[in-house]
């Protein structure tokens, strides 16, 4: 007759040992310091039973690459970004970085109307160099800044035909468009027979029109 297997038991100087080190704060030991093989034998007991490409793909990536691609392709279909290998997407660029917004002086002596003014070109986009309060910032910002257009007040605080000869020969070759808080009519006949005058445009008008007179005059896309 087969005697029955006697359970495993630990040395008493083991277990005397293991109540000191509970007693001192020591953390509890592994339950089994078998179960590391037994997680290996699960692995490769599922492994076996694994469906072919099941989890390889994510493993490897690929499945990520195929969402880029059909994200890719959803973008150009649906007209959103194009990448840069696209030749005509390049060209746009190119045209865009070679392209050179027209520079413009602003002179008057009201802040409100320079920041009025400073606004809207920037919205239409103009590139405002500068802005000038007085005759002689505005003879100064002119030579420095040579401008495509100088948008300039007739009262800078006062009017004087002089100064406004000394600015167009400051920048002979800026269009030079005159605004004043008369009627357009009578600022023309202040500023008859003064060389490089160009267009006459009244306070009184909407803001657009300065941004429709320089580029009529300045042959702009958007001119009417």
């Amino acid at each position: 007759m087969r005697e029955p297997r006697r359970a495993r038991t630990r040395p008493l100087s083991a277990v005397r040992a293991r109540a000191r080190a509970v007693g001192r704060g020591a953390p509890d030991p592994p339950a089994d310091r078998g179960r590391p093989r037994a997680r290996s034998a699960g692995r490769a007991r599922r492994a076996r039973h694994r469906r072919p490409g099941r989890d390889r793909g994510h493993r490897t990536g690929r499945p990520a690459a195929v969402g880029l691609g059909v994200v890719r392709r959803r973008t150009v279909v649906s007209g959103g970004p194009r990448p840069l290998s696209d030749p005509a997407h390049l060209s746009g660029i190119l045209a865009r970085s070679m392209t050179t917004a027209p520079r413009v002086l602003i002179c008057d002596d009201a802040p409100g109307f320079r920041l009025l003014t400073r606004t809207v070109l920037a919205d239409a986009g103009f590139d405002v160099v500068g802005a000038a309060a007085h005759w002689d910032e505005a003879i100064s910002m002119a030579t420095e800044f040579q401008p495509d257009a100088i948008v300039l007040d007739l009262w800078l605080p006062t009017f004087d035909r002089d100064q406004v000869a000394r600015v167009h020969a400051a920048a002979p070759n800026a269009l030079l468009a005159v605004v004043s808080s008369l009627a357009s009519d009578e600022a023309s006949r202040m500023v008859e027979g003064i060389d490089g005058i160009g267009p006459v445009i009244s306070k009184r008008d909407p803001p657009d029109a300065i941004v429709s007179a320089l580029r009529d005059r300045l042959m702009l896309p958007g001119a009417p």
